[in-house]
Formats: C-alpha cells, sequence, structure tokens
C-alpha cells in the first residue's frame, strides 16, 4: 500500500534527462524523373540532430513472388553530414535496378541501430511510376540463323533431286526392258 502511494505521488521517478532517450526516426521520399527513381532518406537521432555517416538500406515492396508483399533490397547508402541518404536507381553501376511495372509502388529505407537492443526502424513512400522497362530481355539472334532456314530449303530440295531421279530411271529402264516385238516376216 505504501508503494501504491509513493508511486502515486512520484516518489522515485526519473528526471526528464535520465529517461530513456528516444529512438532514431527516419523518412523517406521519392520521386521518378526521366525514368529514375530518386530516393531520398532523412536519418534523425534520438537527440532530434541529423545523424551522419550511418547506413540507410532501400528497398521495394513486391508481390511479385507471391503474397505476402516482401522487400526487394536496393542497396545501401552512408548518410551525409546532413543526415541524408541519397539513391538514385539506374544512376551508376551499383544500382541498376529499374522499375518493371507502371503505376504505384512502395519503397522502403530501413536503418538498423548500432545498439544491441535496438530493432530497425523503417519508413515507406509511394513513388507512381510512369516509365518502365520489360523484365524480359530476348537473347540476342545467333550468328548464323539465317543460314538455318535456308539449309532446310537445301536440304528438301536435294533429297527430292535424288528421289525424282530415281523414278526417272525406273520409269527409263522399265521402258528399256520392254519385249520389243519382232516384225514378222510373212512369206506370202
Amino acid at each position: 500500500m505504501i508503494v501504491a502511494l509513493l508511486g502515486l505521488f512520484g516518489v522515485g521517478t526519473a528526471d526528464p534527462a535520465q529517461a530513456a532517450t528516444g529512438a532514431p526516426t527516419i523518412t523517406i521520399q521519392g520521386v521518378e524523373v526521366g525514368g529514375k527513381v530518386q530516393l531520398t532518406a532523412t536519418l534523425t537521432g534520438a537527440n532530434g540532430q541529423p545523424q551522419a555517416d550511418s547506413a540507410v538500406e532501400f528497398s521495394f515492396s513486391t508481390t511479385e513472388f507471391g503474397t505476402p508483399a516482401r522487400l526487394v533490397p536496393l542497396g545501401s547508402i552512408n548518410t551525409d553530414k546532413t543526415g541524408v541518404a541519397k539513391l538514385t536507381l539506374g544512376g551508376d553501376a551499383d544500382h541498376m535496378y529499374l522499375p518493371t511495372t507502371v503505376g504505384p509502388q512502395e519503397f522502403v529505407a530501413t536503418f538498423t541501430p548500432t545498439t544491441a537492443d535496438a530493432k530497425p526502424i523503417s519508413a515507406s513512400a509511394t513513388v507512381n511510376i510512369t516509365v518502365a522497362r520489360s523484365a524480359y530481355t530476348p537473347a540476342p539472334d545467333k550468328p548464323l540463323a539465317g543460314v538455318g532456314k535456308g539449309l532446310v530449303v537445301a536440304l528438301f530440295a536435294i533429297v527430292a533431286a535424288v528421289w525424282f531421279t530415281m523414278a526417272t530411271q525406273v520409269w527409263r529402264v522399265r521402258r528399256a526392258t520392254r519385249g520389243v516385238r519382232k516384225p514378222t516376216t510373212s512369206s506370202a
């Protein structure tokens, strides 16, 4: 009962400076410019100040591989001194992914604090994609692909010529081996 009264009057409470500090926050914005998606994540520390030199992982949410939606990693970028990490999809050799469907797509930025008990924090933004490229890229033609079609016609012509030659030879042999009647001489 005494403990309840002490709790009611705030005895033993921590001062605001001793209270648990808040967790870092992350926000993400995305825009499509010229067929490329530009993602910008802003990371703020628990004290409200920009958190520099921290890895932010970018990904996008898709149901392409079944439901529920899964996150597909796009890359990791370190924040600059203002706490901003920018990723341009298709902008460099490390980030070649370009959207394959038009319409709204959800992109996610995730920051994983380095403390042992901290959980990753994420934020998402939806970007309306207007330019997409096909996910299928056909294989280039083989160097001699046209020769194969001509070869089929040539082989068919050769086989037909052999059969025609055999048929004409059989016909000529039959005609040559028919019995020729000798003319009969009459003695009248």
